[in-house]
């Protein structure tokens, strides 16, 4: 036991018995985190409190923690709590322990829970795990036709969410006619235990049609397993990067219709937002790497100039303060979101306090310093190299230039 809770090398699978070693042996192979990410353990503490001849009861404190060897993804969860043994085969092996609160055996269903046939395909599914890191499912896939097929993305849908929430599917590629295939389906999102609804949508598609699949998955294997009606299309809520985009495309549209160029921080943000993506999961190209730090640096400066060579330049400087707030905030480990909100907190303030039409740095201020709503727009043209637009201010004492 306590070689699994500080040594990441060691393999879970002969660590383990009862529902827990089951779930780990539905994989259907090593993910493919194993070559991205670097695994940490760590015992803080260890108290046997119950022990007989063939059962043993400790209190253990560990903390347990992954981060991308490329990016800047991480994710750190501990165990407080009992973690219950018994004894197999004269070794000591691990039943149930505590996962950020949780019972680890408690969050796992193994069994055939739910299955759903089409022309040319079948999806049966084998467990399912409701936690508070992240849950999951395998599945296995058989393929009843002649042309490959290939799950191409997954969704499950929770209780108390209204969308379909986006899961990741390893292994990837087509399972050629014939054959079966487990894939595991997993998804950045918690699910509660007590949960009465989970189900499961796949896209699944041949090189000539789609085979789409939405399965209720049961809180416990059913007496008899009955094939589930196959459904004529996927779910319309589903959370993917295409919808979103088009979401947002909407949003800035009726953003420029009522509120003109403020409605420019919606791409900018869906910009970074995707940028950062990209950066936190290690999918720049290799040959940045070295120069990754030069890369941020490069994607803020260009959101700078979106906002400086625009109407909404008096929100550039706070934008920049924003980021440096951000960034300088790292070092504490307190969470992006908390450091996100410190920084649009700190954006605004400057924006407010210091940055509009009258304030101190508002870098809308021309001429003879004096602070208006009319030198604001008058900067604005300049800026943006408008000189009919500048001109056709009512300034009361317009520059020769422009008369």
């Amino acid at each position: 036991m306590t070689e699994y809770f500080s040594n990441p090398e060691m393999d879970g699978n002969g660590a383990f018995a009862g529902p827990v070693r089951e779930w780990i042996e539905l994989y259907p192979e090593p993910t493919s985190s194993v070559t991205r990410v670097v695994h940490e353990r760590e015992l803080e503490h260890a108290e046997i409190v119950e022990l007989t001849a063939d059962r043993a009861v400790v209190e253990v404190r560990a903390r347990f923690s992954w981060r991308l060897i490329r990016g800047t993804w991480s994710r750190e969860y501990s165990s407080r709590g009992p973690t219950e043994l018994c004894k197999l085969d004269g070794t000591w092996r691990i039943v149930d322990y505590d996962a950020d609160g949780q019972s680890r055996r408690a969050s796992l269903v193994v069994g055939e829970l739910a299955e759903q046939r089409r022309d040319g395909a079948t999806v049966k599914v084998l467990g399912t795990d409701k936690n508070k890191i992240a849950s999951g499912a395998v599945i296995e896939l058989t393929n009843t036709g002649t042309e490959p097929v290939e799950v191409k993305s997954a969704f499950a849908l929770v209780e108390d969410s209204t969308m379909w929430e986006s899961m990741s599917i390893e292994p990837a590629g087509p399972v050629p006619g014939g054959e079966s295939r487990r894939l595991r389906l997993s998804g950045r999102f918690a699910v509660p235990q007590t949960e009465a609804v989970f189900a499961l949508a796949l896209d699944a598609r041949t090189p000539t049609r789609r085979l789409p699949f939405v399965i209720t998955v049961p809180a416990t294997p059913p007496e008899d397993l009955v094939p589930q009606p196959a459904p004529p299309r996927l779910p319309q809520f589903r959370r993917s990067w295409p919808r979103a985009l088009v979401v947002y495309a909407a949003i800035t549209a009726v953003g420029a219709w009522w509120y003109g160029w403020l409605a420019i921080f919606v791409p900018i943000y869906v910009g970074l937002h995707i940028y950062w993506q990209f950066r936190r999961g290690g999918r720049l190209p290799r040959h940045l790497d070295p120069v990754r730090y030069g890369v941020d640096a490069a994607v803020v400066a260009l959101a700078f100039l979106a906002l400086w060579e625009t109407p909404a330049v008096e929100f550039a400087v706070p934008f920049l303060v924003a980021v440096a707030v951000f960034f300088a905030l790292t070092p504490l480990r307190r969470g992006r979101e908390a450091q996100a909100i410190a920084g649009v907190v700190a954006g605004l303030a400057w924006l407010f306090v210091l940055g509009t039409d009258t304030k101190a740095l508002a870098p809308c201020r021309i001429a003879d310093g004096a602070p208006s709503g009319t030198a604001r727009a008058f900067a604005e043209a300049i800026v943006a190299g408008n000189g009919v637009r500048a001109s056709s201010y009512a300034l009361s004492d317009p520059p020769l230039e422009l008369r």
